[in-house]
């Protein structure tokens, strides 16, 4: 299921199944992005972000002109700011009331993930009743050289 319910917010619901499927298998799998854990009744989900990840997801965009996704993404050695600013110099014509360099530096990705149980412990993120949430910049996923990871484990 996925809607839109602002101009700026995607929301889906998918199960780890169907993640970890569409992920896993075919020419678009991206390696160890997810992975689950299960011992006895606890079960733990880990969600591991790179740069390299990062390109392998945006592979998977419907967008026809791929050379166009690529033309956005860092050179390898690019740091945070400098990245900021190349996006700025790249999408100025998109500004409006607030400078293009805010909008790029705030644009999060939020990941909430809901377990069938109860929630024991949420590594990388914070604890909402049954649900884990895992948030970052994607300037910093897009340039950090250590991987982000998060992890939620709960008992069936």
């Amino acid at each position: 299921d996925a809607e839109l319910p602002s101009t700026d917010r995607l929301t889906m619901e998918l199960s780890a199944e169907d993640i970890e499927r569409v992920l896993t298998e075919g020419p678009h799998r991206v390696e160890d992005l997810i992975t689950v854990e299960s011992r006895q009744n606890e079960h733990t989900l880990t969600i591991e972000l790179d740069r390299t990840r990062m390109q392998q997801i945006t592979s998977l965009s419907p967008v026809e002109e791929q050379s166009a996704i690529e033309y956005l993404l860092p050179p390898e050695r690019m740091n945070e700011d400098e990245y900021v600013e190349y996006l700025a110099w790249a999408m100025e014509e998109y500004e409006s009331e607030t400078p293009i360099e805010d909008v790029i530096r705030d644009a999060r990705i939020q990941v909430r993930v809901e377990v069938p149980g109860e929630l024991l412990s949420v590594s990388g993120g914070d604890a909402d009743g049954d649900t884990a949430v895992f948030y970052e910049r994607v300037v910093t996923l897009l340039t950090v050289r250590e991987p982000t990871r998060w992890s939620v484990t709960w008992r069936h």
